[in-house]
């Protein structure tokens, strides 16, 4: 039965894969601005393909991931008990107690926090991607533009209410209270750290939004 559905699964997000490429080449191949209902609702049907996209990915992979972490596991257990990875652990007791707690999930600063790092590199690659993107003016960078030209055509009153208060929780005050209130909270915890951490990451993504903004600027006006 798990086998099955699996292969449900699989065949769906092949599928809303092929779906999501045409969608996408559709949306930076042809020019509909013009016509603002046929891009809302080719936006909307690509938002869709990408959620179906992401529940079929995880439905699919959820039988072949239970038997690789078993795998793992035992892998693990027999890593563990080999004697040459035993004799490693007696010469170097720190430097294999500090590689075991970056993958514990006991440890306040295990596994949780190596996956934070792994995601935050992620999206550190995925941000210069995009950023190289607008610098070179791909078809995918124009996709922004496109956007904003629909968006006075669609959009209501509560949709502007909405995003105002989207756009106040994303400023520069609405941060600045969270991190006091984080700072707060971090001070009985004795964990300042985590405010340091974020501040730092906003400080960062304010002075790299900043310099692509003025990058793109005489870009734009050499144009």
């Amino acid at each position: 039965m798990a086998e099955i559905r699996t292969r449900r699964y699989a065949a769906a997000l092949a599928v809303v894969t092929v779906l999501t490429g045409l969608n996408a080449y559709a949306l930076t191949t042809f020019d509909v601005v013009g016509v603002p209902f046929v891009f809302g609702t080719a936006l909307l049907v690509q938002l869709l393909l990408i959620i179906s996209f992401a529940f079929s990915l995880v439905m699919a992979l959820h039988t072949p991931l239970k038997i690789i972490f078993s795998i793992l596991a035992s892998a693990g257990q027999g890593i563990q008990a080999n004697p040459y990875i035993v004799s490693l652990r007696g010469r170097y007791p720190r430097l294999t107690r500090w590689a075991g707690q970056r993958f514990s999930r006991q440890h306040p600063y295990g596994l949780v926090l190596t996956a934070g790092v792994a995601a935050a590199a992620a999206s550190l690659l995925l941000f210069l991607n995009i950023t190289q993107a607008v610098v070179l003016r791909t078809s995918f960078a124009g996709l922004d533009q496109r956007i904003l030209n629909l968006v006075p055509h669609i959009r209501t009153f509560t949709q502007n209410a909405l995003f105002s208060v989207l756009t106040f929780a994303a400023s520069s005050a609405s941060f600045a209270v969270f991190v006091i209130v984080l700072t707060l909270a971090s001070w009985r915890a004795r964990k300042l750290w985590l405010p340091v951490l974020f501040a730092g990451a906003f400080l960062l993504r304010t002075i790299g939004s900043t310099a692509a903004k003025h990058r793109r600027g005489p870009a734009g006006a050499a144009g």
